[in-house]
């Protein structure tokens, strides 16, 4: 998916501070930064210390800037703690910008939890192309049977893209029952 650059070197623990300051900070860059560095130093995360990493971000998800907000839901999805599962949900289900929603359903996918396999299937019908896209990948990844009939749906979209995505994501679960509807679409 989208986003998935290469990782930081080595972040040192007394980073920490300044980089969980960044985050709240006037500088749009430095919060950036600092969301996407928090995300993906695995090193970090793992420290002793670390345990305001995931609050911090989770509360960058009510950042006005879309930039900061899209940093740390990537971040999120990166950590894979399951503490922002429920703050990832409720923006999937409200946020107005497409751009956002696509990153929450990805960083859903990477955390995988299966909480959010009802939210994401109703994504997976958004107005949105990217979105759909973004759903019918994360139902694959998270690889539950109750994602098949939505997926076999995805099947017809307008969008090849997301045609593909839902096969494929069909093809991850690997349930017969979605056989027929692959079939139909040969």
């Amino acid at each position: 998916m989208q986003g998935d650059g290469e990782l930081p070197g080595r972040v040192e623990e007394a980073a920490l501070p300044a980089l969980l300051g960044a985050i709240g900070g006037a500088d749009e860059s430095l919060r950036k930064g600092a969301a996407w560095v928090l995300g993906t130093a695995r090193e970090l995360i793992l420290a002793p210390k670390t345990g305001q990493v995931v609050p911090t971000l989770i509360e960058a998800l009510k950042n006005p800037d879309a930039g900061v907000q899209r940093a740390a839901i990537r971040a999120l999805g990166w950590i894979g703690d399951a503490t922002g599962v429920s703050s990832l949900i409720g923006m999937l289900n409200t946020d107005a910008n497409p751009t956002v929603r696509r990153e929450v359903a990805e960083a859903l996918g990477k955390l995988a939890n299966p909480l959010a396999i009802p939210d994401l299937i109703k994504a997976a019908d958004d107005t949105q192309e990217s979105v759909r896209y973004a759903a019918a990948w994360a139902l694959g990844r998270i690889g539950d049977r109750q994602a098949v009939v939505p997926l076999s749906r995805r099947l017809k979209d307008d969008s090849r893209r997301v045609r593909r995505a839902a096969a494929r994501a069909l093809g991850w679960i690997g349930d017969e029952t979605g056989l027929p509807a692959l079939l139909d679409v040969l």
